[in-house]
């Protein structure tokens, strides 16, 4: 699938892939919580737009996928590269989850 320009190896269908994606979003929420608290203190926008482009960061590189977001210094990039790359995995589940053994004959 491509991501952001850049061509990834995943499949929400190989339990490893499955698993790896399930763990970096619990992650993310996480992170997300810490994002808001500063949000909710005042800290500077620069902060918070770093924190959660680390954020997008972090959760593509827990996937094996470091260089989707490689170098990228823009919230409405990394935002959009995890956007892309969850409509992906929803296309993905959309034919796992439809299968029945009436498919096969």
């Amino acid at each position: 699938m491509q991501v952001n320009g850049k061509e990834v190896d995943f499949k929400i269908s190989r339990l490893e892939d499955a698993s790896k994606f399930e763990l970096a979003l619990q992650h993310m929420q996480k992170t997300e919580k810490g994002i808001q608290e500063c949000a909710k203190k005042g800290e500077p926008l620069s902060k918070i737009i770093k924190m959660t482009i680390d954020m997008f960061d972090s959760f593509f590189s827990e996937m094996g996928m470091k260089e989707v977001l490689d170098g990228c210094k823009d919230l409405e990039e990394a935002k959009g590269a995890y956007l892309e790359f969850l409509r992906e995995i929803s296309k993905q589940k959309k034919s796992v989850l439809t299968f029945t053994l009436d498919d096969i004959k």
